[in-house]
């Protein structure tokens, strides 16, 4: 497969992904579509409470949900969020209003200068992105040294898991795979990451924590 043949197939899962997201995002909050990564809010914010920042980005925002609680918890931070779907980024802004600072765009590119934030979250989306590695590349360029990076993401055993890594590619969503733990700390610490933390914490979902 040449470069453009790949950055074909890579952008069909980013096109499926936004499509399905702008479907989703009108009643996201309000049934329990996309349930699974509603139920990592409340481990990711206890994270997110043992963290010291002033700055913070959520990649894959959505509708801002997770911003909204940080934020009524610490109202002193600069609260970013960046998603694929227009229609998620519009909701979120509805939500959140002005003071967030909320954006269009690529995972693969952020638009971001250098060292910017104390603290990234990216709470179910990762396992969307068909190039993982640029993903958490830019997202070490973005961090301040000693900021952190929180990941919240789908678990499974590795039969389940690589049954599933077979067959989410056809589906409408954009799926592209489930890492396991010794995946995710390889990635991690081919980009630079250090002191990675990966907790398994209900049977279908883990987070993971990482210091630039």
């Amino acid at each position: 497969m040449n470069k453009s043949q790949w950055r074909f197939i890579m952008n069909i899962y980013k096109e499926k992904s936004r499509h399905a997201f702008n479907d989703y995002a009108e009643r996201y909050d309000d049934t329990n579509c996309c349930n699974h990564a509603k139920k990592l809010y409340k481990d990711i914010i206890k994270e997110v409470e043992n963290i010291s920042f002033n700055s913070m980005l959520d990649v894959g925002c959505g509708t801002g949900e997770i911003i909204n609680i940080i934020k009524n918890k610490n109202d002193k931070a600069e609260y970013y969020g960046l998603d694929l779907s227009e229609n998620m980024i519009k909701a979120a802004g509805n939500k959140l209003g002005n003071e967030v600072d909320l954006i269009v765009s690529d995972s693969e590119n952020l638009p971001y200068e250098n060292n910017k934030f104390d603290l990234i979250l990216c709470n179910d989306s990762f396992h969307h992105y068909p190039n993982p590695l640029k993903v958490l590349g830019e997202m070490h360029r973005v961090l301040k040294d000693s900021g952190y990076l929180l990941i919240g993401e789908c678990y499974q055993p590795i039969i389940s898991r690589e049954i599933m890594n077979v067959f989410m590619k056809f589906g409408r969503d954009g799926d592209v795979k489930i890492y396991s733990k010794k995946e995710f700390i390889k990635m991690l610490n081919e980009v630079g990451f250090k002191d990675i933390d990966y907790k398994k914490v209900n049977h279908t979902s883990c987070v993971i924590k990482a210091k630039k």
